[in-house]
């Protein structure tokens, strides 16, 4: 057992093969040199670093740094509105189509306000 524990010494200690940082502070010190673009954060850090990071993990580490610090990610969009009343089917019945559009000018009403309804009606004509 002895023997494993020195072999382990040996691949802990730092060469000069080895980097001295590791992906995470090589990510931040390129942002903090300035360098927040992906593509250009993964050739600065390989330049001048030796490491090799894809953008994707280059993003990952700016993102969740940004959130570590406070700022909040962009809210989505809001969703659109729902239209104010669906279209009356026209169909011959007669009876059923004055109630179905009466129901709905009263959400109409209910959603606008009469005065609304009684100006939409007035452009109309």
């Amino acid at each position: 057992m002895a023997k494993k524990s020195a072999d382990k010494s040996k691949t802990d200690a730092p060469t000069s093969d080895q980097p001295s940082m590791n992906k995470v502070e090589a990510v931040r010190k390129a942002i903090s040199d300035g360098v927040t673009v992906p593509l250009q954060g993964v050739e600065y850090i390989k330049n001048t670093f030796g490491i090799e990071v894809s953008p994707g993990y280059f993003t990952s580490i700016k993102s969740a740094d940004k959130l570590a610090e406070g700022a909040r990610p962009k809210p989505k969009a809001a969703s659109p509105a729902k239209p104010a009343a669906p279209a009356a089917k026209k169909s011959t019945g007669g009876d059923s189509d004055v109630l179905t559009a009466l129901e709905n000018v009263k959400e109409l009403v209910d959603q606008l306000g009469a005065d609304k309804v009684k100006r939409m009606v007035d452009l109309l004509g």
